[in-house]
């Protein structure tokens, strides 16, 4: 019977050690937080000069490119500009990335056409 009593026990430790484990690894499963709820929570930080409704609406009005990982930069930005209206967020959201510096050059402009060079003529080899 002793023997049967320290299985049982071990059989019982296993399985609350499993179970222990399944509910600790459960977290893991969780997603990540979505890129406006990071910007949201740093945005919402005691220095920040946004009150929670500017935060929320800023955040989701830049929300493109806080997917594109810019969200660090936008809120350094409007912290600067120590307003949080849209026209600030929108500001702040456009000149970050490849676009920081304004954009890539225009395309150049087409060619003219040139009036001294002669126009493509057919050819004459038509025998009739």
């Amino acid at each position: 019977m002793g023997g049967r009593f320290s299985l049982r026990a071990t059989l019982s430790a296993l399985a609350a050690a499993l179970a222990a484990a399944a509910v600790l690894a459960c977290g893991a499963l969780t997603p990540a937080a979505t890129p406006e709820q990071a910007c949201l929570a740093r945005c919402r930080g005691p220095r920040s000069p946004c009150s929670a409704a500017e935060c929320e609406r800023g955040c989701g009005l830049a929300l493109d490119k806080l997917v594109e990982g810019q969200g660090p930069t936008i809120l350094a930005c409007v912290a600067r500009a120590r307003r949080c209206d849209d026209p600030t967020w929108a500001r702040c959201a456009v000149y970050t990335g490849r676009y920081a510096d304004g954009g890539p050059p225009p395309p150049p402009p087409p060619r003219e056409w040139d009036d001294d060079e002669p126009a493509a003529t057919p050819p004459t080899d038509d025998p009739l």
